[in-house]
């Protein structure tokens, strides 16, 4: 998953469908090694190729993937993290190049441009709803919609700051519901000055984002059908997951060693 608000919908769409999912997210307790029901794995870059095609035909396995414009997202980076500027675009660039690597290899993909969230964050929940094969009351999934819009969110967030005393500093977080402090930024966002290199990449980068979401776009996306039973289950994927070189540098480890952001999942 590309951002936390998708992340928490589909928390909430899983518990309003009547399944127990346990998660896997930055901070978060592990799930129990013996537990036999579905995962959501919370990621900012594509599992690899290989691990994800072992389990496809075994496993109901769907991305759900954020996407967002290049240069708003730049300016996100450059608010909450403290490295080179080259160093956010290799970022950017890396993360499309996984997702661009394995998506065309799994049955069951969903783009999501982050665009469409404030004007029409009920259908695109309605179409999350059926991928996942759940049959979700449309008053819940406006429930659902209302309380992870931008305004309720943001109130949220200022008054975990409040009580945890995080005075805005992004390297704190709620481990339940992955939210930072500070995580909505402004509504206006200033003016940003781009140096020909870097208007270069990001224009590059929006040509590929705009691809991924033509080519894997929610709303094109179907019910995944139930897969006959097999011997594997959505922990063996995971362990297989952690064994893999995709694991990398843990959060945990990113904050003991100061504010130099490693992104989830990696």
């Amino acid at each position: 998953m590309g951002t936390t608000w998708l992340f928490n919908v589909l928390k909430e769409l899983v518990a309003a469908g009547g399944i127990e999912a346990a998660i896997v997210a930055d901070g978060a307790p592990a799930p129990d090694p013996k537990w036999r029901g579905a995962l959501i794995i919370k990621s900012h870059r594509a599992d690899p190729v290989g691990l994800v095609t072992t389990f496809d035909s075994q496993l109901s396995l769907s991305a759900c993937v954020m996407v967002r414009d290049a240069i708003p997202t730049f300016h996100s980076l450059i608010r909450t993290q403290v490295v080179e500027r080259r160093e956010l675009l290799d970022w950017l660039e890396a993360d499309l190049s996984s997702y661009e690597a394995l998506l065309p290899h799994m049955s069951h993909v969903a783009v999501i441009q982050e665009g469409w969230i404030r004007d029409q964050a009920v259908d695109v929940i309605t179409q999350l709803s059926k991928l996942l094969g759940l049959d979700i009351a449309a008053e819940r999934i406006g429930e659902i919609a209302h309380s992870f819009s931008r305004e309720n969110v943001r109130e949220l967030v200022q008054q975990m700051d409040s009580d945890s005393r995080w005075s805005g500093d992004f390297r704190n977080f709620d481990k339940e519901s992955q939210w930072h402090a500070g995580h909505i930024g402004p509504d206006e966002n200033c003016e940003l000055e781009l140096s020909k290199v870097e208007e270069a990449r990001l224009g590059a980068i929006q040509v590929r984002v705009d691809q991924l979401v033509e080519d894997f776009s929610l709303r094109a996306t179907t019910r995944a059908p139930k897969l006959p039973a097999s011997g594997s289950s959505a922990m063996d994927y995971l362990r297989a997951r952690r064994e893999s070189e995709f694991v990398g540098e843990s959060f945990v480890d990113w904050l003991a060693r100061g504010f130099r952001y490693v992104r989830p999942g990696r």
